[in-house]
């Protein structure tokens, strides 16, 4: 089996591994200068052949293999576009890749070459997904629903509700899925238990929405970031779930919640959110730029603003970021 060895010192480094590390370390979002540093050690260690001693040895591809297997080093399982059974039937166009910068940034652009409402775009995993606020997202390839819908706007669909029709696509998706436990938290997350299964970000450009919608679909909090807080739709359903079906049901749901708020049925909406609240009696911090609202949230006001008692009175939210959740 031939390889291409780099020489460092001593030592003959196998290309291919350190590119195999690189890329194992790279999708765990390691810093690049660590992330290289880690596949040094690593392919030294499982080739570390002196050259004086052995210049014409010929190398096993063994090492190679093992580390391949080990480090999971394969192209992710893409999603079955033609698996997806999404209503109506031919309204959705989808368009499914492995790796984009940004899902939001390709249907955004889109929209501005003429595109209309019903597509779709998908990623296994985004190298500039952000979530509201301009934070980053983060996510574990193969195992989420990272996708962007291009909605049109019209007078009769406000702004403001889109990303709440939106959540509640998701939410009524999850439950279906077995996720009966999961919550809805105000703007537009979908929770189970304090841990986030999902987020939505909308963006406008021109007269068109650009629908940002992250699933945390599979395996279990452990393979998130800590710090991110995160479950999955299978940890809360106790059972595998199809990222086919689930996306499917999104669309479907999504398509009649577009279609409440179009024919002003808005309040619907809000009252199907109210009633899986999961921050109605706790006590939030909610950032809003550089201020923080500390108090009581009491629920979700027609005009989906969240409300929140701060020193006796009720202040309505209309944005926001809730950043901490007490019981």
């Amino acid at each position: 089996m031939p390889f291409a060895f780099s020489r460092v010192g001593r030592w003959r480094l196998c290309l291919p591994c350190l590119l195999a590390c690189y890329d194992w370390w790279g999708r765990r979002r390691l810093d690049h200068g660590l992330g290289y540093l880690l596949s040094f050690l690593v392919s030294a260690r499982l080739h570390r052949l002196p050259l004086a001693a052995a210049p014409d040895r010929p190398v096993s591809g063994v090492p190679c293999i093992a580390l391949c297997l080990s480090l999971d080093y394969h192209r992710v399982a893409m999603l079955d576009v033609s698996a997806v059974r999404a209503r109506p039937e031919g309204y959705w166009r989808i368009s499914w890749h492995e790796r984009v910068s940004s899902t939001n940034d390709l249907v955004a652009g889109a929209a501005a070459l003429g595109a209309e409402e019903g597509l779709v775009v998908g990623a296994e995993t985004q190298t500039a997904g952000r979530g509201r606020w301009g934070r980053r997202w983060l996510d574990a390839p193969g195992r989420c629903l990272l996708f962007s819908v291009l909605v049109a706007m019209r007078e009769e669909a406000p702004a403001a509700f889109v990303g709440m029709a939106a959540a509640l696509a998701v939410l009524r998706a999850v439950r279906e899925a077995g996720a009966v436990a999961a919550g809805y938290r105000w703007p537009n997350d979908v929770t189970a238990g304090d841990r986030k299964i999902a987020g939505v970000l909308v963006e406008m450009t021109g007269g068109m929405a650009v629908v940002g919608i992250g699933v945390n679909v599979c395996g279990c909090a452990e393979d998130f970031v800590p710090a991110c807080n995160a479950t999955t739709v299978e940890e809360a359903a106790g059972r595998p779930v199809s990222r086919e079906e689930l996306l499917g049901s999104i669309l479907s749901h999504l398509h009649g919640a577009l279609a409440l708020l179009r024919s002003g049925q808005a309040a619907r909406i809000v009252e199907e959110l109210v009633a899986a609240d999961a921050l109605v009696g706790r006590q939030v911090t909610v950032a809003r730029g550089d201020v923080k609202v500390v108090g009581t949230a009491v629920g979700i006001d027609e005009a989906g603003r969240l409300e929140v008692v701060v020193d006796g009175e009720v202040q309505s939210l209309s944005e926001g970021e809730v950043v901490r959740v007490e019981q």
